[in-house]
């Protein structure tokens, strides 16, 4: 949902992208996902990135579910491949992180 709301799953996706000249097959590597400094999700990747291209990753909700408490702003980080499974010419591009503001139920953004 977006916003985030208090109480409900929190969805996570991300566009991978391989700027590498090989296939990175579905299983090769594996995603991390930090939540305010702790680490919430570790698993396989799940979906192949082909040579030159990008695939996007969805955390499936029958797999794996986060659900915040609550509301406030929380830091986030994302890493492929944490173990440096795949090889590649750039290990430090692996990363993105940011803030998400999680709200309570029944504010509106912005208020």
């Amino acid at each position: 949902p977006n916003p985030i709301k208090v109480g409900f799953p929190v969805s996570v996706s991300c566009v991978i992208r391989n700027a590498g000249s090989a296939d990175v097959p579905a299983g090769m590597y594996t995603i991390g996902l930090l939540w305010d400094g702790k680490n919430v999700f570790y698993g396989p990747g799940t979906v192949s990135v082909p040579a030159g291209g990008e695939a996007v990753f969805a955390i499936e909700p029958d797999t794996w579910q986060l659900t915040i408490n609550k509301a406030g702003s929380y830091e986030y980080i994302l890493v492929i491949d944490p173990d440096g499974k795949v090889p590649e010419s750039d290990e430090k591009n692996n990363v993105t992180r940011g803030t998400i503001t999680v709200e309570e139920v029944g504010k509106e953004s912005g208020q």
